[in-house]
């Protein structure tokens, strides 16, 4: 910011802030660089910051750091599987959330990643650009929920050894969340 030259013993207003600083909340101006001196508001009307007519000072702008936003990873169902990280707390502005991974229960296997009921994957894998395209708007993240979708896996040859010539009869389809095996025996 330019320098501001007030006139002595007149009240006179602060400049506007115009400086920013990604990650942060402008929170006002101190005569220390630590925030321990006078503090001053943005734009406050003043008097007489030095003693001295002529005198010189320097203003230091003082920060806040933005709330950590929560970006939450669950499983749609935890019977079925499970994320391998549950959330990425970070700065909205400056974070870079890491993404997570689903892994699937036996029996079960991964099918998508989800956010706002839209499919935004279907490896397991979730990276931190497919995060990004969907959790950050405008000027940074948002608080928001991907969800790992999982589903049973069906008709589960647990029997068959291709390498095995003996068995003559095929694979043994084992019934599995409604599906019916069709009786194929000959009579």
């Amino acid at each position: 910011m330019d320098d501001q030259i007030l006139t002595y013993d007149k009240l006179e207003k602060l400049a506007a802030n115009t400086i920013t600083r990604p990650g942060y909340v402008f929170t006002g101006w101190n005569t220390s660089s630590d925030g321990t001196g006078t503090a001053y508001d943005d734009e406050t009307s003043i008097l007489n910051l030095t003693e001295e007519q002529g005198g010189k000072i320097d203003l230091y702008a003082q920060w806040t750091s933005l709330s950590d936003i929560t970006i939450t990873y669950i499983s749609a169902n935890r019977t079925m599987g499970k994320t391998l990280r549950a959330y990425d707390a970070i700065n909205p502005q400056t974070g870079v959330p890491a993404g997570s991974a689903a892994e699937a229960e036996t029996g079960y296997r991964f099918v998508s990643w989800t956010y706002d009921d839209q499919v935004v994957t279907t490896n397991a894998k979730l990276t931190t650009a497919q995060v990004a395209a969907n959790a950050k708007k405008n000027d940074g993240y948002v608080t928001g929920v991907f969800t790992a979708n999982f589903e049973a896996v069906k008709g589960t040859d647990d029997t068959h050894d291709d390498s095995d010539s003996s068995n003559q009869d095929g694979p043994n389809i084992v019934e599995d969340d409604g599906y019916v095996v069709p009786d194929t025996s000959v009579k």
